[in-house]
């Protein structure tokens, strides 16, 4: 039962962090403004829907380093 509340918080967080991440897009900000806000608001600091647990660093961890990556591939190239 424990696995099944895990990935349905996932899959709220997700969905969430899509929605507001288009939502800053229209508003004319980078879509990862909206993307925090999603976490800053169902984690812990606001409404508190889910406790971070081992499991949700090592994903955190692990979106970091795709985070710097994309980041790294927007603005430079491998010729550089």
């Amino acid at each position: 039962m424990e696995v099944i509340t895990f990935i349905l918080v996932l899959a709220l967080l997700i969905l969430t962090a899509k929605v507001l991440g288009e939502l800053a897009e229209k508003l004319g900000f980078p879509s990862l403004v909206g993307e925090v806000l999603a976490g800053i608001i169902l984690g812990p600091e606001l409404i508190g829907l889910f406790q971070p647990n081992e499991v949700f660093h090592s994903l955190a961890e692990i979106g970091i380093i795709f985070l710097i990556f994309i980041a790294g591939f927007e603005h430079g190239s491998i010729k550089d």
